[in-house]
């Protein structure tokens, strides 16, 4: 699958998901979880239940950011502490100017 049809397939899977589990950050997860064949543990998914409405319903950070943010500390660790780091204030901007 091409890099768009897969954004594609969790951006509709997401939004599916939205009427199942209520919290943007499990919707993104199990999107991506789906998309990426379980590469994706069950237990990163349980762990973001509480970051529904913007971490316990306090009206945070966006749940969609802290579930993409799960998936991509899954895969780099702490490891790649600083690539995650950057990578992540990058995706942060990005989702600023998309709102915005």
């Amino acid at each position: 699958m091409n890099k768009e049809k897969a954004l594609s397939k969790v951006e509709n899977l997401a939004i599916e998901y939205d009427q199942k589990y209520y919290g943007c950050a499990q919707c993104v997860l199990a999107a991506l979880k789906a998309v990426l064949k379980d590469k994706i543990p069950d237990d990163v998914f349980k762990a973001a239940s509480g970051l529904a409405g913007g971490v316990g319903r306090t009206g945070n950070t966006c749940g969609a950011v802290t579930g993409g943010v799960m998936v991509l500390s899954s895969f780099l660790g702490v490891s790649f502490f600083f690539f995650a780091y950057f990578f992540l204030q990058f995706l942060k901007n990005d989702f600023k100017l998309t709102l915005n």
